[in-house]
């Protein structure tokens, strides 16, 4: 009884690896974890471990796989080198490639959002809150920060810059602070400057500005694009 249930927790741990090497993928390419609860992400587990090994009984169907040759994996019969595929291709390759896909998936800009309309759904459920959707799109803005204590700071939130995620925390780090009038407008960088880091307790709100020539002989409109723009590569903040 022993064997057979050491046999068991063994056979579990090999169908749910998969799909926890696919979740490490995915957070380390495009997804930012959140507060997920122990048993929400093995479910997610065993949803890409499913897909996974579905993937694999196709490709075995196709290249003539049966019963028996599951049945020598199983027992140890195969050789080293056909045991050595066989992990690679499970625990390696299909994660890889799922959470590769999944990637190009999120990113998408034309088959995603009609996919998404046809079947009657929104991309805004992908999003978590204004606050990603704002800064999940790297590029170059003009960022004015309304402070709880009644300050105005801003700058250039250029390729440097970094805002979190809401599920860790909120804080803000612009790369370039710039000094700004007495109408809190922008006048030109601020000397030696190294950037300025905004907790989130201590922003009332945000105001977003294209960097156009936000002062006579300052930056160029066409030398970055602003947040957003479709046009920019888009890549997570992580």
């Amino acid at each position: 009884m022993i064997a057979d249930t050491g046999t068991a927790i063994l056979i579990l741990g090999i169908f749910v690896l998969p799909g926890f090497i696919t979740l490490l993928f995915r957070e380390r390419f495009y997804v930012v974890r959140g507060q997920d609860t122990p048993f929400e992400r093995l479910l997610q587990a065993l949803f890409y471990s499913a897909i996974v090994y579905g993937v694999i009984l196709a490709i075995g169907l196709y290249f003539g796989l049966d019963k028996s040759d599951v049945v020598d994996y199983h027992q140890g019969k195969k050789s080293l080198f056909e045991d050595f595929l066989a992990g690679v291709l499970i625990f390696l390759v299909l994660p890889l490639l799922l959470a590769v896909l999944g990637s190009r998936w999120n990113a998408s800009k034309t088959v995603r959002p009609k996919l998404l309309r046809l079947i009657g759904s929104s991309e805004a459920h992908n999003v978590h809150s204004g606050w990603n959707e704002l800064f999940s799109k790297q590029g170059g803005a003009m960022i004015r920060a309304t402070l709880s204590d009644g300050r105005v700071v801003g700058g250039f939130y250029g390729e440097p810059s970094l805002a979190g995620y809401t599920e860790h925390t909120q804080d803000l780090y612009i790369s370039e602070r710039w000094e700004l009038d007495e109408d809190s407008w922008f006048v030109q960088p601020a000397p030696r400057t190294l950037g300025i880091w905004l907790p989130r307790d201590s922003i009332r709100s945000l105001e977003i500005y294209q960097p156009d020539e936000v002062s006579a002989g300052e930056r160029r409109a066409d030398s970055t694009t602003a947040i957003g723009d479709d046009s920019s590569d888009q890549k997570g903040t992580k």
